[in-house]
């Protein structure tokens, strides 16, 4: 082993990764330019997606028709300087790395744990990754969801335009709306307290929680972090 693959001493490990090893991943999606549509194609061809399955058989291919349509908004405007396409990227990719450590942690799905992440869930959370902040222009929020919602919005006139019929539609919107929902930053002590409460944690706030932290992995590494933080400020 070279001494530049060897990890520092300091070089902590998270999601069974080093810590540097993180920060390249995420510094080499920096510089990448494809357009959103072909790089999630790369990310559903490659070894974590590729053989991940749902009853809703389209699913992959919305994901896909999802970004192409982010792609044509951000061609009529200027993206904001942090809620932009390289955003989405950041939140699929840290998506991808946690979804890889649930698999490696947790055992074969026996329905016992409220964390078990089926295929379907996984396609789901991909999906919300791609679409949280669809339609996002670099505003807050003037009240409690309201740039979520029109995501939300978006996704479903989007999906009309589908070979969906009314049922898998609605059965979509249904479930991606409070995992959205839940990336509203004035949520997250709502959503935190359900897991610091004596209740039982169900499937649904876990599904949630690992869509917030997707959503704000990339800004928490030291390096990588400062420079969001700085088109965040911008923004």
């Amino acid at each position: 082993m070279s001494p530049n693959n060897r990890n520092t001493p300091n070089d902590k490990v998270l999601l069974g990764k080093s810590l540097s090893k993180l920060e390249k991943i995420f510094t080499d999606l920096g510089s990448n330019t494809q357009p959103f549509e072909i790089w999630i194609e790369d990310l559903l061809d490659s070894p974590f997606w590729v053989n991940k399955n749902s009853d809703l058989t389209t699913i992959k291919d919305i994901c896909i028709s999802v970004a192409k349509e982010q792609d044509f908004m951000f061609s009529a405007t200027t993206e904001p300087k942090y809620h932009n396409r390289n955003h989405f990227k950041d939140v699929c990719c840290s998506m991808t790395e946690l979804l890889q450590a649930q698999n490696d942690i947790l055992p074969p799905l026996d329905g016992l744990s409220p964390w078990q992440i089926s295929d379907h869930d996984s396609l789901i959370l991909l999906l919300c990754a791609i679409c949280h902040d669809f339609g996002h222009d670099g505003t807050t929020n003037k009240y409690p969801f309201e740039l979520e919602k029109k995501s939300i919005g978006l996704v479903q006139e989007h999906l009309e335009s589908t070979s969906l019929n009314l049922f898998e539609r609605k059965e979509i919107i249904n479930t991606i709306e409070p995992i959205i929902l839940a990336t509203d930053p004035k949520y997250l002590p709502t959503l935190l307290d359900k897991f610091n409460s004596e209740k039982n944690i169900v499937h649904s706030d876990c599904v949630s929680m690992l869509m917030v932290e997707a959503d704000l992995l990339a800004s928490a590494l030291p390096k990588k972090g400062e420079i969001l933080g700085q088109r965040l400020s911008e923004e």
